[in-house]
């Protein structure tokens, strides 16, 4: 099963969308997943593959970061997610040996703040830095937190 990104609730970034260096195998075996497949790093781990994604947030706040990919025992524990924003940087490592929150293709890897009215940059990159296992590649989900 594929997932239409535009029908997915908040900001969704398909690995189409980044920008690679290193070598990334593209996939489709693996479902569900966003879009027409998703990226791997062939296990290779050798801190030689990046993905950065560029989003704009409409604005400013706290936003749930959710990856999805396809969890599986052969997939890297400790994948390195670097967020900037606003002159911060806040660093994730994500297991993606864990299963997906249920009954989604996502899963919440941490609360971000993001700086943002439209125009500044935020970026969202991944390696396969220290790495064990394959690094999969699918898309990010950004959701704002509402504020009590």
């Amino acid at each position: 099963m594929s997932l239409d990104p535009a029908s997915l609730p908040g900001i969704v970034l398909d690995d189409s969308q980044a920008q690679v260096t290193g070598n990334w195998d593209r996939s489709s075996n693996f479902k569900p997943h966003v879009g027409q497949g998703y990226l791997h790093d062939g296990s290779r781990g050798d801190g030689l593959s990046t993905a950065t994604f560029k989003v704009k947030v409409p604005k400013a706040g706290r936003y749930d970061l959710r990856m999805a990919y396809s969890p599986h025992a052969t997939r890297a524990a400790k994948v390195p997610v670097v967020i900037k924003s606003g002159g911060k940087e806040t660093s994730l490592t994500v297991d993606q040996t864990k299963p997906l929150d249920s009954g989604t293709a996502f899963r919440s890897v941490g609360q971000v703040d993001l700086a943002g009215d439209g125009t500044q940059e935020t970026t969202i990159t991944v390696s396969n830095s220290g790495t064990e296992g394959f690094v999969i590649l699918d898309a990010f989900q950004l959701v704002e937190i509402a504020k009590p």
